[in-house]
């Protein structure tokens, strides 16, 4: 999907920008033409697609609101970085006219339409990450802020439900 596919590639380019990993450790690709990196370890590639096959479905559902990038250190716990992605997919996929009131979104022009939009948000929401490279969150020539024990997971946070709870979901940890 277009959403599996940027969340991905965005994943990928996090930890590229962050240099949990070495530098080599990264191919480049391309992702809605713009050149991007990508771990070639295939433990964290592996990963990274087993928890977006169970985040996507439950964020297109409407079940899942936001995803996160956690790094952390395992040998102690402390969090480090944590980079969020919220969805409201129902904003995102409706049509409203000038009064803001919703029309329906059926007919195959408005959604083509949709499509488009979406590609490009997510395309600019890409170029800005890649725009880290080289700040003060980007590598800066390779420095490494992390410890040996750093390692990063992929958590999901659940919509709220009837009683007002939420939950967060956290998958097993990559080093």
């Amino acid at each position: 999907t277009i959403l599996g596919a940027f969340l991905e590639t965005a994943i990928h380019e996090f930890l590229y920008l962050r240099s949990l990993y070495p530098h080599d450790a990264f191919s480049q690709s391309r992702h809605l033409q713009i050149a991007v990196h990508a771990c070639r370890h295939p433990e964290v590639v592996d990963y990274i697609f087993n928890n977006l096959k169970i985040a996507v479905p439950s964020i297109v559902g409407g079940f899942v609101d936001a995803l996160y990038l956690v790094f952390f250190d395992e040998a102690d716990g402390v969090v480090y970085e944590r980079y969020g992605f919220e969805f409201d997919l129902i904003e995102a996929i409706t049509t409203r006219d000038g009064d803001g009131s919703i029309l329906a979104t059926s007919q195959k022009e408005d959604i083509a339409y949709k499509v488009e939009e979406i590609e490009r948000g997510l395309r600019d929401v890409l170029l800005s990450i890649i725009s880290l490279d080289g700040t003060e969150l980007g590598r800066r020539r390779g420095e490494k802020n992390f410890t040996d024990t750093t390692t990063f997971k992929i958590c999901i946070h659940t919509k709220e439900i009837d009683n007002n709870e939420t939950s967060q979901v956290s998958s097993e940890e990559k080093n």
